[in-house]
């Protein structure tokens, strides 16, 4: 990386450079972040997940404090933007941590929906607003939709070797 650097006349902030090894059984246990999510070095996601659920619960708990100001109708949309918005941000960063994790965050949404008595279910149909574990889902099966079809970008296409097409139209007779 330092070679690339000075052929690309970039310095790097040696206070902000670590070596972590990534492992599920060993490792120092050390956080870090990555871009934005913090991550450990088992791959756990436990910091993250924590800090996402704090500010997830925080805004749910203020918009729920103001309640009285707003609509029904409009809170499950207030709830998209401010509390929903502080767990997605990083979904596919956190794909890969355990259920019961994940789970944890997930809970902010259902709580939500449970003070005005609203269903999962209804809260889908009536104000579009699906369950977090389906739009995690939906989100990494777009990225890969778009990796197979060829428009995403090309740092994500040499991830994945492209299999050769199939015809199965073909009629044995």
């Amino acid at each position: 990386m330092h070679n690339w650097g000075h052929r690309n006349r970039v310095s790097f902030d040696l206070l902000k450079e670590e070596f972590v090894v990534i492992a599920a059984d060993g490792g120092n246990d050390k956080v870090f972040r990555y871009l934005s999510p913090t991550v450990d070095s088992k791959l756990l996601m436990n910091d993250c997940i924590d800090k996402l659920y704090s500010k997830a619960k925080s805004k749910a708990r203020m918009l729920l404090r103001s309640r009285r100001f707003y609509g029904m109708s409009d809170l499950p949309i207030l709830f998209k933007g401010h509390s929903r918005s502080q767990i997605e941000w990083c979904n596919a960063a956190m794909f890969h941590a355990a259920p019961s994790r994940l789970e944890r965050l997930d809970s902010v949404q259902p709580s939500f929906l449970a003070h005005f008595g609203l269903p999962e279910r209804d809260a889908l149909i009536r104000f579009n607003v699906a369950p977090l574990r389906v739009r995690r889902d939906i989100g990494v099966l777009g990225v890969l939709w778009k990796i197979s079809h060829g428009q995403a970008h090309p740092c994500f296409n040499e991830l994945f070797e492209q299999a050769p097409a199939v015809n199965l139209s073909r009629r044995v007779t």
